[in-house]
Formats: C-alpha cells, sequence, structure tokens
C-alpha cells in the first residue's frame, strides 16, 4: 500500500492522471487563467483570516506567478473592452466544473465572439514578450 511519504510515487501517479487528460499548453493556459483568477481573490482570501489586504492592485498588477502570461491575458481582456472584475466574475465557475482543455476552448470561442480574430493563437503564446503578443493580438477583423 502507498503511502504519503512515498512522495515521488504520488507525484508521478498525479501526473500521469492530469497527463492522460491535457497537455502541456492546455495545462499552462489553465494555469495562467487560475493565477488571474487568484489574483482578484486575493482580497476575498484574506478576508478569511480575519486580515485585510495591503497591497491589493500590487498582488492583480505583479502577482507571485505566470507574470508574463497573465500580463497578456489581462491584455486580451482590455482588447475586448470587459472589466477584469466582470470577466473574472462570468468565468470563475468554470474552474470547479470544466476540464483544462474545456477552459481554453470556452475562452478562445469567447474571445474570437469579442473581435479577436486570431483568439485560439493569441492562447497558445500568452508567453511571449510583451510586444511580440501585442503585434500577435493587434490582428482585427
Amino acid at each position: 500500500m502507498l503511502t504519503k511519504t512515498d512522495s515521488s510515487v504520488w507525484t508521478l501517479l498525479s501526473a500521469c492522471v492530469c497527463i492522460s487528460r491535457t497537455t502541456i499548453l492546455q495545462k499552462t493556459f489553465a494555469m495562467c487563467w487560475l493565477a488571474t483568477i487568484l489574483r482578484h481573490s486575493y482580497e476575498q482570501t484574506l478576508s478569511l483570516f480575519g486580515r485585510t489586504p495591503i497591497h491589493k492592485e500590487s498582488i492583480i498588477e505583479q502577482g507571485y506567478s505566470y507574470n508574463r502570461s497573465v500580463s497578456n491575458l489581462r491584455s486580451m481582456i482590455k482588447e475586448i473592452g470587459v472589466s477584469e472584475k466582470e470577466f473574472v466574475k462570468k468565468f470563475r465557475s468554470i474552474l470547479q466544473e470544466s476540464y483544462y482543455d474545456d477552459i481554453q476552448a470556452t475562452l478562445t470561442e469567447y474571445f474570437k465572439g469579442k473581435g479577436i480574430i486570431d483568439a485560439e493563437e493569441c492562447i497558445k503564446k500568452l508567453e511571449r514578450s510583451d510586444d511580440a503578443f501585442q503585434e500577435l493580438l493587434s490582428v482585427k477583423n
């Protein structure tokens, strides 16, 4: 029987389960999306512990991970003229209800419907430098 002390085995099993359902790109996108959601949940999370955030805007702007990808996703949100707060509210539940590949497909269709022609390519390339991503994002109907 495996125990929690067999961490390398548990890690391998977890990875196999995740990889069987999603690709690296889908996981990267999902982690970027999760980081975006978490940045907007910072205040709510701290309030559960009776704390008040003092760096709220800094957390949203800079966060702790996936900075380039999150910055580029935020650029896509801004490009379609929707507030991040509204966007996060609309799509937050997807994290609990969908697989990683479903999240990517759903948001790709959403961005396409809002006028980002090359939404699929933008999502695939969220890790690009800001300038290269902005060039990709600027392709319009």
